[in-house]
């Protein structure tokens, strides 16, 4: 399993502060300013191999840990999407829950900066489906600005627009027609606001797809992307599409 550079740092930071460490005595090892290690320890960039290595050594752990932390982390973030209205999914009953995870709003933010898998990804239209009266988009937008991935919010939002407007017209209990409409308004409400910004984006594409790790990969999936991936210059195999099919897996298991 590939390990995501913000997965390392917030692992770094736990062992951090488990060890009892300061961030200037740590960063003074890695050779890094205070200021640097606090921005790589929110996600604001990464250990390099040396750094990493120097890591290891310094906490006596291997790799395997921050491998083992990585899959408890997606376990527990699955299990936190599949209750929170992503029914279709498989919740393990072997994975404790995670007290940070236990709102919908860190779910979403954790699920956009280091997604495990599309079927995550797109689970988050039930959940939004599902709490769209309580989330606040503009923190969500906030805190995924300050680690440099609010687009993913856009394009997300987006998507979930198209999808539920694609099911609205559909033979559907009045609870979901009201849940939709309402999640319709809503998320174009928010896009109305950030569309103002689309000209001010940076048009270095933001790949979302872990499995995309090479310069004809990440060509092929820009050629098929979606309007809303390329209105948002997010690079990655998910389509609107994608996010009806979970909510009609969600509305069948509910």
């Amino acid at each position: 399993m590939t390990i995501p550079p913000s997965s390392i740092s917030a692992h770094v930071r736990e062992l951090r502060i488990e060890r009892h460490w300061t961030q200037k005595s740590l960063a003074a090892e890695l050779g890094l300013s205070q200021s640097r290690l606090s921005e790589i320890e929110t996600g604001q960039g990464a250990f390099t191999a040396e750094q990493f290595l120097r890591v290891l050594q310094l906490f006596n752990v291997t790799v395997d840990r921050f491998a083992a932390r990585r899959t408890e982390i997606a376990s527990q973030l699955q299990n936190a999407i599949a209750r929170l209205g992503a029914s279709h999914l498989f919740e393990s009953d072997t994975v404790l829950p995670s007290e940070r995870l236990q709102e919908v709003l860190p779910v979403i933010r954790e699920t956009l900066v280091a997604p495990e898998s599309s079927r995550q990804v797109t689970g988050l239209a039930p959940v939004i489906v599902n709490h769209i009266n309580d989330i606040n988009f503009s923190r969500l937008e906030s805190e995924l600005a300050a680690l440099g991935r609010e687009r993913r919010l856009y394009w997300l939002i987006d998507s979930v627009q198209e999808a539920v407007e694609h099911e609205d017209g559909k033979d559907l209990p009045r609870e979901w027609r009201i849940r939709y409409r309402r999640t319709a308004a809503l998320c174009g409400l928010s896009l109305r606001h950030w569309s103002a910004q689309s000209a001010r984006i940076d048009v270095i594409p933001d790949v979302l797809d872990p499995v995309i790790a090479s310069a004809e990969s990440l060509a092929e999936v820009q050629a098929e992307a979606s309007e809303a991936a390329r209105r948002w210059r997010i690079v990655t195999r998910i389509k609107a599409e994608d996010f009806v099919d979970a909510l009609r897996e969600a509305r069948d298991t509910a």
